[in-house]
């Protein structure tokens, strides 16, 4: 022992009251040297310290960290300590932050049957559900009065996680804004056109001189659809943009077409619509809002299945003829008669094999597409149907006749007429409490769907207003003037009004995060929905852009270069 400190004192100093330890400690002090000074900093410092989260419990830690809405916070916080570390790993933390940040809307129909399925495993085994915040849900390190820091088990490859995918989505978004990556050049031939600057897949449409004019678009997570002028339909494979194979037996020019994606079984989907993660917060307004989204057209062109093994392709055009295509062998399934002229438009009901048809006879038609059947003729316009949109069990069309009507199509009554339009109507949206339409008149009318009653009218373009989309917040419409003009939701407030291109707008999508439009300058912008500044232009200039829809991963863009038709498939997943 030290001389100056032995073994007696020692062993009677913890017994002096404090008092006395204070006077001790503060008398000894003016007789160290700086060296001793340092020497019982580096003693005491780590003694000092405290570990807030690990001393509280483990409730009121996971409280504290709800509080942490920035992930990258949250990222620096879980290379404190393997406490910290197992604390971050609560899947309820990060379905809130999934929630917080719009992510949860990004779920899969996959991801969604895993979850289901995971919360009934749990329950059969007797155990807490994977995302419960109670202590079951950590590990058992973390229950000591003083735990011992040991790394959590990474989540199985087989099971969900709303921390994988909050991860996941939030990448994705920044590549969205800032990059993206090569996935594959699919090479044309004889001469391929430039490769995409940013992620993405080129391929060149295949076809006579391969001078083919796109009329239409679908997509969903398996496959992109792409019709044109020259009477065929080809399928791509949405995640390398590879062609798969094309759907021969149109005559004549392809105007329209839609994609019904395959559906998983029927007592899957039974489980999955009264599943747990869907009957938080039923209360009236939500549930609203929840059955209004559902019955909402997909603005890519697909729909979902009701309950078909594979894919299914409707598509129709100048031979006046509706087929019925099974996308998985290229199989022709049924050749539906009836129009007496060119089918403009053509749309799918979700959940349902019913798909509905508008013609330059001046007529609907309502189709059985899983039988082959005709159901209902729906007449009443008295010059073509250029647009038609669904929404549950109705539809609404939009005609040269400068009218707009509402249809039941499991009558078939006509519900409403909308008058107001001078000119034809090009466009139309409809989300079950509106129906808005866009004329060669330049404007945008908006009706209240269940008694016609007209709302104001919508100014600002000054030419053809042939691009709508309506979704649970915002109206965007474009026009042959160039200009996007963007609404908020219910009031019809302008939030935006962008000059966005030097000359036909040709299409627009928007979804909670962004807006993406191309036109007839050849150009292809992203725009912040918040904001509406300009984020940056998603491919190199062309000569004409004709069709453009995307997901939450990838955007797909039909366009015109150096006088060839191509599909780029712009891909932003990590």
């Amino acid at each position: 022992s030290s001389p100056l400190l032995g073994t007696t004192f020692l062993s009677t100093f913890p017994h002096l009251p404090a008092r006395q330890q204070r006077a001790f400690l503060s008398a000894l002090i003016p007789f160290l040297t700086s060296d001793h000074l340092r020497h019982l900093s580096t003693l005491i410092t780590p003694l000092l310290q405290r570990d807030f989260l690990r001393d509280l419990p483990i409730e009121l830690a996971l409280h504290v960290l709800r509080f942490v809405d920035d992930p990258r916070t949250l990222a620096r916080a879980g290379q404190v300590s393997r406490t910290w570390r197992a604390l971050l790993a609560d899947e309820y933390m990060w379905r809130d932050m999934c929630k917080r940040h719009g992510f949860d809307s990004h779920l899969s129909t996959a991801d969604m049957i895993r979850i289901k399925q995971q919360e009934f495993l749990n329950q059969q085994q007797g155990m807490y559900a994977s995302m419960s915040s109670g202590p079951s849900s950590l590990p058992d390190y973390l229950h000591s009065p003083r735990p011992m820091p040991a790394l959590t088990p990474p989540p199985q490859a087989h099971r969900f996680s709303y921390r994988r995918h909050f991860a996941l989505s939030y990448l994705t978004d920044a590549n969205w804004r800032t990059g993206g990556r090569l996935l594959i050049t699919h090479p044309p031939s004889p001469s391929p056109p430039p490769s995409p600057p940013i992620g993405g897949a080129a391929a060149a449409i295949p076809g006579a001189a391969n001078e083919n004019v796109v009329t239409s678009l679908a997509m969903d997570d398996e496959y992109i659809v792409v019709g044109l002028a020259n009477c065929r339909v080809h399928v791509y494979d949405a995640r390398t943009g590879a062609l798969l194979r094309t759907l021969l037996g149109h005559d004549n020019g392809v105007w329209c077409l839609a994609l019904a994606s395959a559906t998983p079984k029927e007592e899957l989907m039974g489980g999955l619509r009264n599943s747990p993660v869907f009957e938080e917060q039923r209360d009236t307004e939500k549930a609203r809002a929840e059955e209004q989204k559902k019955n909402m057209a997909d603005p890519r062109g697909a729909s979902r299945g009701w309950g078909n093994p594979g894919a299914i392709v409707v598509s129709g055009g100048c031979d006046r003829d509706v087929r019925v295509w099974d996308v998985e062998t290229g199989e022709c399934k049924h050749v539906l008669a009836g129009h007496s002229s060119t089918i403009r438009c053509l749309k799918l009901l979700h959940d349902r094999p019913i798909a509905v048809t508008g013609s330059r006879d001046g007529t609907l038609r309502v189709w059985d597409v899983e039988r082959g059947e005709s159901v209902h003729v729906l007449a009443g316009h008295q010059h073509s149907v250029r647009c038609l949109e669904v929404w549950g069990n109705l539809v609404v069309s939009g005609s040269y006749d400068c009218n707009a009507r509402l249809w039941n199509v499991d009558t078939g009554e006509c519900l409403q007429v909308y008058r107001g339009h001078f000119h034809q109507i090009y466009a139309v949206a409809f989300d079950g409490v509106r129906v808005v339409t866009g004329s060669l008149d330049s404007t945008v009318r908006v009706w209240q769907a269940r008694d016609a009653y007209v709302l104001p009218m919508l100014t600002g373009h000054t030419s053809l207003v042939g691009q709508l989309q309506l979704t649970s917040t915002h109206l965007a419409t474009g026009g042959s003037d160039g200009r996007i003009m963007l609404y908020s939701l219910p009031g019809l407030g302008a939030l935006h009004r962008l000059l966005a291109h030097d000359n036909s707008v040709t299409c627009l999508q928007i979804d909670h995060r962004f807006l993406v439009s191309g036109g007839n300058d050849g150009r292809v912008k992203l725009y912040d929905l918040k904001t509406g500044l300009l984020v940056r232009e998603l491919t190199e200039p062309c000569e004409a852009v004709w069709r453009v829809a995307f997901g939450r991963e990838r955007c797909v863009v039909l366009c015109k270069r150096d006088g060839r038709t191509v599909m780029e498939v712009l891909n932003f997943r990590p």
